[in-house]
């Protein structure tokens, strides 16, 4: 949580200070100020995809706030992606001590799609629904939407006796990859995957996730870019790339973008009755044949 508000905060000093600034002082501000924070926040926390999305998103928020051109933003990509490349060779080698030598060129091969890619756990949802008495990933259907919906919303304050809730998508998938049995107190698989949302809609409605899943994409990216509001569109991206990559997360993030959105929405009709209520008393005002 602390890192997701930490990347919503450097896209949020883009925006605010951007218009006050010349670019050379920019340059220098962006990078001792919004990409040193994040770059902390990221390391105290241990999330490193945090800070690739991070990083993702505050190009956006150039190339919304037009600092940064569409060539500029493709020479960054055909940069940025083998240099990711070459970094996750390094870390993978290096620090995990998971190299070609040691491991072998298969496996090593396998644990980088396994870190970089999403397609194994998607994989997994799929077989999951084709042969549910072999690998079953959810007790029920719409058992982590439950999840969501009761834990994050509900305080034990307001339901003192609240039972306990079954953890996230990424629980249940590390159990099933893994071969272990659910039990009852829901302990710890040891090994943690990143689940992605597509796979959760999967698993969590079934076959009819196919759909669901890229339609409820396409509608946040909608109703973001069509707020006309810079942050929010930002906000929305955080909330789908977040999701499609790491799964659904930090539920209350997205409540609240929900209020944000009905809120825009609400001032936006306001303003058009006030337009049209001034239209009509102009209108009445003007002389009549």
């Amino acid at each position: 949580m602390t890192t997701i508000t930490s990347i919503l905060g450097a896209c949020a000093l883009i925006f605010l200070q951007l218009k006050k600034i010349n670019k050379l002082s920019f340059k220098v501000y962006f990078w001792l100020v919004i990409i040193l924070g994040l770059s902390i926040a990221g390391w105290l926390h241990g999330k490193r995809t945090y800070i690739a999305i991070g990083l993702v998103l505050i190009l956006l928020s150039l190339v919304i706030k037009k600092v940064v051109s569409g060539k500029q933003l493709v020479i960054a990509f055909l940069v940025g992606l083998p240099l990711l490349f070459f970094v996750a060779d390094v870390y993978q080698s290096n620090v995990r001590g998971l190299s070609r030598e040691t491991i072998g060129e298969e496996r090593y091969y396998d644990q980088f799609r396994l870190y970089l890619g999403k397609d194994h756990q998607i994989k997994l949802a799929i077989y999951s629904e084709l042969y549910p008495e072999k690998n079953q990933i959810l007790e029920y259907r719409l058992q982590t939407f439950y999840y969501y919906a009761i834990s994050h919303t509900i305080p034990r304050l307001l339901w003192p006796g609240k039972p306990k809730i079954a953890p996230s998508y990424e629980y249940f998938l590390s159990k099933a990859a893994l071969g272990q049995e659910i039990d009852s107190d829901y302990s710890s698989p040891g090994i943690y995957l990143q689940a992605s949302y597509f796979g959760e809609m999967l698993s969590n409605v079934g076959w009819l996730g196919i759909l669901l899943g890229p339609i409820t994409v396409a509608w946040f990216c909608r109703v973001g870019d069509s707020s006309g509001k810079y942050l929010l569109r930002i906000w929305t991206m955080q909330i789908v790339i977040f999701a499609l990559y790491l799964g659904l997360r930090e539920p209350i993030v997205t409540i609240i973008w929900v209020f944000w959105v009905l809120r825009n929405r609400y001032l936006v009709r306001k303003q058009k009755r006030k337009l049209y209520q001034l239209f009509g008393k102009l209108n009445s005002t003007l002389p009549r044949e």
